[in-house]
């Protein structure tokens, strides 16, 4: 944790070596403890180039889940103590990171998944956009991962956004889609594949049979988060 500010700054050296050196330590990081490292470090992390560079560090160098166990000659500086005072800190298996969680549900004004299913009138789309345009906002103050210990709240934002899929307003589809991909991205893997299971079947119907180009890379871009 206490080297993500320093990493983040060495990657936008002036010294190309260290510059180099930096992001693929970066990578490597990612590539074994993925999205936890990656919100970690979004927490850390304000400037906008800082952030263009960290992300593609992670792109280039996409998490690989089969490390999580792998042995390695060295161990990381970052582990869970009370393994090490066991004396079982040999037999780490992953890293034990402290991300800071964020409640979207407490974010979002109380009445944001009656209106994103708002079909009252002709300006009802409006309603709609602007329930999805609260959802993106509270999305933007997150920055680590979010809160998934009660899961019903993104379970019932994750059924009014699957919803709005379909919706008639076709312009709103790709940004319910894009907001569902923003959702399971920020969310722990054990509880990315729960939340998946409400949206991914529909998910998959848009990518594969809307004939907007928009809404099928949007799609797809959600699937693959």
């Amino acid at each position: 944790k206490d080297s993500v500010p320093y990493l983040s700054e060495q990657c936008l050296s002036k010294s190309l070596n260290v510059k180099r050196a930096a992001q693929a330590v970066t990578g490597l990081f990612h590539k074994q403890v993925g999205p936890p490292f990656a919100a970690l470090c979004s927490s850390q992390t304000k400037d906008s180039a800082t952030r263009e560079v960290l992300t593609k560090c992670f792109d280039e160098n996409p998490h690989d889940a089969s490390l999580v166990a792998s042995s390695w000659s060295k161990q990381s500086i970052v582990f869970n103590s009370g393994n090490a005072e066991d004396g079982n800190s040999s037999e780490l298996n992953g890293f034990d990171i402290d991300v800071p969680s964020f409640n979207l549900a407490a974010a979002l004004p109380v009445d944001c998944i009656a209106r994103m299913g708002s079909k009252d009138g002709k300006t009802a789309w409006k309603i709609r956009k602007a329930a999805m345009e609260d959802v993106e906002s509270a999305l933007e103050q997150c920055s680590g991962t979010l809160d998934t210990e009660k899961l019903r709240p993104l379970v019932d934002l994750l059924r009014a956004l699957r919803d709005r899929l379909s919706d008639s307003q076709s312009n709103l589809k790709p940004v319910a889609a894009r907001l569902i991909g923003k959702i399971l991205s920020m969310c722990e893997p054990v509880a990315q594949g729960k939340l998946g299971k409400v949206v991914y079947g529909p998910l998959i119907n848009s990518a594969m049979n809307d004939s907007r180009k928009i809404m099928h890379d949007a799609s797809m871009e959600a699937l693959s988060l």
